[in-house]
């Protein structure tokens, strides 16, 4: 990896830590008032556990970031284009109610499913959009999308698929049927047509219900 790769995700897994120390802090400040009640003992107790809480949340960042770096490293082929997508993912989960972890999941089964011309931010906000308003999470909407995605580009039944996204309320039973239709009449329009019919009434980047 190049020097300034190393540089980049240093820094992004430094922000990281950080957030989890301000997180403490903030939770220290709330418990004032209790550790004051337990004396000298039960304070110096208290903020051990804090601190090693922190700890061990600063290990875990920077093992995911660590990992996720060789993982898109290896499905992308490049250094480079793994730094530049990890960081989009990254922000992207700050702008969301969903953990980094399911996003890391949902994008690296959207470029199996089918490469660099799935797994794109666009996409990935779509199957976030979906999950955020159906209520369901984002690595198992991914799932099915990239499942439904392969069908539909070999011209393979995509019925399990489709009926997988249609319980979880992300497909009406009218779009499945178009879908259906089109595939019969041999339409190569039938991918845009599954992204257009997703139910995404809200972004992912509020917090939204499956009434909603």
């Amino acid at each position: 990896m190049a020097a300034k790769d190393t540089i980049e995700i240093e820094i992004l897994a430094k922000d990281k830590t950080k957030e989890g120390f301000e997180s403490a802090q903030s939770g220290l400040g709330k418990l004032k008032g209790i550790i004051t009640g337990l004396g000298i003992a039960g304070a110096v107790a208290g903020v051990g556990m804090a601190l090693k809480g922190v700890a061990e949340d600063a290990v875990k960042t920077n093992a995911q970031l660590e990992t996720a770096t060789l993982q898109f490293e290896t499905l992308l082929g490049s250094a480079d284009k793994a730094q530049k997508h990890i960081k989009d993912l990254y922000d992207f989960a700050a702008e969301t109610p969903f953990e980094t972890q399911p996003i890391l999941n949902a994008s690296k089964t959207l470029l199996t499913f089918g490469g660099e011309a799935l797994d794109t931010m666009k996409n990935l906000r779509k199957v976030g959009d979906a999950a955020a308003v159906t209520g369901q999470s984002i690595d198992q909407v991914a799932f099915w999308f990239g499942r439904a995605y392969v069908a539909i580009s070999s011209g393979k039944p995509f019925g399990e698929a489709a009926a997988r996204l249609q319980e979880m309320g992300i497909m009406s039973a009218e779009a499945r049927a178009k879908l259906e239709q089109m595939q019969k009449e041999g339409k190569k329009s039938r991918f845009q047509f599954l992204i257009g019919r997703l139910k995404t009434s809200c972004s992912c980047s509020q917090s939204c219900s499956p009434n909603q």
